[in-house]
């Protein structure tokens, strides 16, 4: 979060996330089954999520669903898969 928060005000434009993991990482507390906040970094990113983590940079969502992209994954989770293909 803090990176993409500082690329955003080095750079001043709209950035983006290819996120290459085995792992989805889009969950929220509410759909996580191992209660891991490791496994929430993405859906965080994207404004789901506790309003503490989200909210951390004073605006959600850090980067719009559109603009990330999971590359990589083969072990999602339920409600992961459920997630919209441009995620």
């Amino acid at each position: 979060m803090g990176i993409i928060e500082g690329f955003q005000r080095a750079l001043g434009s709209r950035i983006g996330l290819i996120y290459m993991d085995a792992h989805g990482d889009f969950n929220t507390p509410e759909t996580t089954p191992s209660g891991l906040i490791g496994g929430m970094d993405v859906a965080i990113t994207a404004g789901r999520g506790p309003k503490e983590l989200v909210e951390m940079f004073g605006r959600s969502p850090l980067l719009l669903e559109e603009n990330i992209v999971l590359y990589g994954t083969r072990e999602l989770d339920a409600v992961e898969e459920m997630v919209p293909s441009g995620i």
